[in-house]
């Protein structure tokens, strides 16, 4: 982690919203919300990486008399439940239900910093902050899920990073 990169991101970025962009959900015929399988045994397996895709936009304000620039970092989330006898393997035909999102972070960019600056800086940050700023967007689109399907809540634990040097992110619990 090049902390000096995400401190210049952190200068030069304000959040501005996050937006769900595309959702997937998948329920296996042995799994009939709200009446699961008697005695079924379901474990949680977590997903959370940064999609590696990052635009640099320039906007229109509302009246469209002024322009801002704004940074778009693509984040993808995962939780799946699958049979607890089967999890080392977690063949498809152990998932018994899986809820999958992409999101988007916007970030608007202070005046005068230039791309040929922020874009190293942008990938650190995305890298290592984008996935704080989507977890409670993503926590909240799986129990409302959840609560769509008749089913319990999947709990999604706290964000916390798997792998810093590779940028994979995922959560434990």
């Amino acid at each position: 982690m090049d902390k000096s990169l995400i401190e210049t991101a952190t200068r030069a970025l304000t959040i501005d919203a996050v937006y769900l962009r595309e959702s997937t959900i998948r329920c296996s015929d042995r799994l009939l919300p709200p009446y699961p399988e008697a005695g079924l045994d379901l474990v949680p397996q977590y997903r959370g990486t940064p999609g590696g895709k990052i635009e640099i936009l320039t906007v229109a304000d509302e009246e469209g008399d002024q322009q801002r620039r704004v940074a778009v970092c693509h984040f993808q989330v995962g939780v799946r439940l699958v049979d607890n006898g089967n999890v080392a393997d977690a063949e498809e035909d152990s998932v018994r239900l899986e809820i999958g999102a992409d999101f988007t972070a916007h970030y608007r960019i202070r005046d005068g910093v230039e791309d040929e600056t922020l874009r190293p800086a942008l990938e650190e940050f995305v890298r290592y902050n984008v996935g704080y700023h989507i977890w409670p967007y993503w926590r909240e689109y799986v129990q409302s899920t959840c609560a769509r399907m008749g089913i319990p809540p999947i709990p999604v634990p706290m964000y916390l990073l798997k792998d810093a040097d590779h940028g994979d992110a995922s959560e434990q619990g």
